[in-house]
């Protein structure tokens, strides 16, 4: 699926660092990371991705590294499963914003802001974020009970799904 053109910067086993950077990628997605150790910060995506991708501002597809995303802003973007971000699994996001993300291909929920299809790795996974008018889906994870999935977080008009019929 992410072999497609469109994407305005791609990392494959390559460790990617993004730092404040604003991005508006309509019909594309922003990032795309494959199995490398990323860090992003201080960045803005707006309006970012479409219905043909994952994701509309990151894609991240890794089973051995996790991600780093602190201090960023997601407003308005669209992707299939997630408007903001598709990850494998969810750790290392904090300090973040997400604003009226949409998914197009979930039914019966249109407003998935982030996406993890796997598992939760950290402790805690998300913190300190903010989703307005959109929502977090946390897949078919293999939680463990100890580990706080979301902390000092808040939803305004948004939900949490775990373990859902959307997932």
């Amino acid at each position: 699926d992410y072999e497609k053109s469109g994407i305005a910067m791609k990392s494959t086993g390559v460790a990617m660092t993004v730092n404040d950077c604003d991005f508006s990628t309509r019909n594309a997605c922003a990032l795309s990371i494959t199995e490398a150790n990323s860090a992003i910060s201080d960045c803005e995506f707006s309006d970012c991705g479409s219905k043909d991708y994952l994701a509309g501002a990151i894609y991240y597809q890794s089973e051995n590294f996790g991600p780093s995303i602190q201090k960023c802003k997601f407003e308005s973007c669209t992707g299939s499963k997630a408007g903001a971000l598709w990850m494998f699994k969810l750790k290392g996001i904090s300090d973040c914003e997400f604003i009226s993300c949409k998914s197009t291909e979930i039914e019966g929920v249109t407003e998935i802001a982030v996406y993890c299809s796997n598992y939760v790795q950290g402790d805690p996974a998300l913190k300190e974020c903010s989703f307005r008018d959109c929502s977090l889906n946390i897949g078919n994870s293999g939680w463990q009970s100890t580990l706080t999935l979301v902390k000092n977080s808040q939803f305004y008009n948004s939900n949490l799904y775990y373990h859902s019929k959307y997932s």
